[in-house]
């Protein structure tokens, strides 16, 4: 035998209520915006160099289900479109920049295989540090 108790007020409803909605409801918002807060900041660096001059270094952390897994299958937290990552480098000494292209396929492409791809541009110093088999 089933029997609904039906709830219209009190500490127990306060609870339900905390627990089914609220809390939830405010755990949803609060990620979509770290999402919000995380793509802006990507966005910006997108742009290139700032004001100041070029960076000395950038810093990004991304975690993936794995990291050989291509991008389309790996749990990413955005979702990765095919395209291309433009690095412009700045030689110290003379100022001369140039720019490398590094190609994005997500249906094929791992993170291991753009980490090694952004390890091996001249002139460019890159340190890649994946969690998970290699």
């Amino acid at each position: 035998m089933h029997l609904e108790v039906p709830m219209n007020s009190g500490k127990l409803k306060a609870l339900l209520e905390a627990t089914n909605r609220t809390i939830p409801d405010a755990r949803d918002r609060l990620n979509s915006f770290a999402q919000q807060v995380v793509q802006a900041v990507d966005e910006q660096h997108a742009k290139g160099l700032p004001d100041s001059g070029p960076f000395v270094s950038l810093l990004g952390t991304r975690s993936v289900g794995d990291v050989n897994s291509p991008l389309l299958y790996a749990e990413t937290a955005f979702p990765v479109s095919k395209g291309d990552i433009y690095v412009t480098i700045t030689e110290n000494a003379t100022g001369n920049r140039s720019t490398r292209k590094i190609s994005i396929n997500p249906a094929t492409d791992s993170l291991s295989d753009i980490a090694d791809q952004f390890e091996a541009l001249t002139g460019l110093t890159s340190t890649s540090t994946l969690f998970g088999e290699r």
